[in-house]
């Protein structure tokens, strides 16, 4: 039997075809056994699947970067600093994009945002490690982020308003409103995106009185104003006020109904939230993670067995899997046992697969 061989566009084909990591990493086998290890594109191509894909890999797609042959670099660099935006190390796209710029590779209009996101969400991590002060983490990306302004302008990319409005963010994060609101006056054609990125600052330092007016002079609001304006009441204890704009909000989505749920469980009025959360449901808004940590830890306040019951054949209905749900669940019929219903809580509490997770508490459930 003679040897298979296949072309390079046979290959281009399977990889479209690749549906999850085993997939992808049988296409790589293929391509080195096929004599395309050193093809640019059919690299590029691998580190897409691997870095952008829900079943990718960074791990696997930080492996064929690290091995890329040089000629393939240009196309690598844009999905590396994307995919490392949007992980829990975002700030692994900034050695990415220093070896672009050692490397002479110029940036594509994507370069920037994406870096800018990363910069954003680790000073937002790092902020949170500390909610008393700026730690030296978030001003030295402050540092950072006025480094990039400078590349930015110098290569002629500060006219874009996906750039300014990354810009905006990553300068608010670092606690540089003021170099944020100079961007935002200085932008001739705001977006929506412009005016809610100022809002969600300002909100963020806890300057309400800022939010209120930038509110008021918007010529254009969407779902996210309202959804900063929820959080603006909420977080001052205002949850009339947040519920007013809740039910005048022309459209809701998940952020809207988390913030309304966490905003009622804040003040311990667990009977609304879990309404609420059946609202939701009737609604056709699907919860999120966050949405059902929340309602279970309403349930467990508030010794709700029955909503406890059918948040539990909710999850395995859609298959859900939430680190410390089974500990949660326990919580709930440990409450009620307490209000004498031992034997059915003791055998309803047994069907958890309870984890073993001692930080649960401590763990947030917030993504990008």
């Amino acid at each position: 039997m003679g040897v298979v061989s296949y072309t390079r566009e046979d290959i281009t084909l399977l990889l479209e075809r690749c549906r999850a990591l085993d997939h992808l990493l049988r296409a790589h086998a293929l391509v080195l056994k096929s004599g395309f290890a050193r093809c640019p594109r059919l690299h590029a191509k691998l580190l897409a699947l691997a870095a952008l894909r829900s079943w990718g890999s960074l791990h696997h797609a930080r492996s064929l970067f690290d091995a890329a042959p040089p000629a393939a670099l240009p196309l690598l660099c844009d999905p590396m600093i994307r995919a490392y935006s949007r992980s829990i190390s975002p700030l692994g796209s900034v050695p990415v994009y220093n070896l672009m710029r050692r490397s002479g590779i110029p940036p594509s209009p994507f370069t920037f945002p994406f870096l800018l996101k990363a910069c954003s969400r680790a000073a937002a991590q790092a902020a949170d490690c500390d909610d008393a002060c700026l730690p030296p983490a978030v001003l030295l990306l402050g540092r950072k982020g006025c480094e990039i302004h400078c590349h930015i302008i110098r290569l002629g990319f500060e006219f874009d308003d996906l750039v300014r409005n990354s810009l905006m963010s990553v300068y608010s994060q670092c606690g540089r409103i003021q170099d944020a609101r100079k961007l935002f006056d200085e932008t001739t054609e705001k977006t929506v995106v412009s005016w809610n990125v100022m809002l969600a600052a300002y909100n963020r330092l806890g300057d309400y009185d800022a939010t209120d007016e930038l509110f008021r002079l918007m010529p254009e609001k969407n779902v996210s104003s309202w959804n900063s304006m929820i959080t603006r009441y909420v977080r001052t204890g205002n949850i009339a006020a947040a519920s007013r704009i809740f039910l005048g909000m022309p459209q809701r989505d998940a952020i809207s109904w988390n913030s309304m749920i966490a905003g009622y469980i804040r003040v311990k009025s667990y009977a609304r939230a879990l309404d609420l959360f059946k609202q939701m449901q009737a609604s056709n808004v699907k919860p999120t993670e966050l949405t059902i940590v929340s309602v279970l830890g309403a349930c467990a306040e508030s010794s709700a067995l029955d909503l406890g019951r059918e948040i539990h054949f909710y999850l395995k209905k859609n298959g859900y899997r939430i680190e410390g749900y089974g500990k949660l669940c326990g919580h709930i019929y440990l409450q009620k046992s307490m209000n004498h219903k031992t034997q059915a809580c003791a055998s309803k509490c047994r069907q958890f697969p309870v984890s073993d997770d001692p930080n649960l508490g401590q763990k947030k459930m917030i993504r990008n």
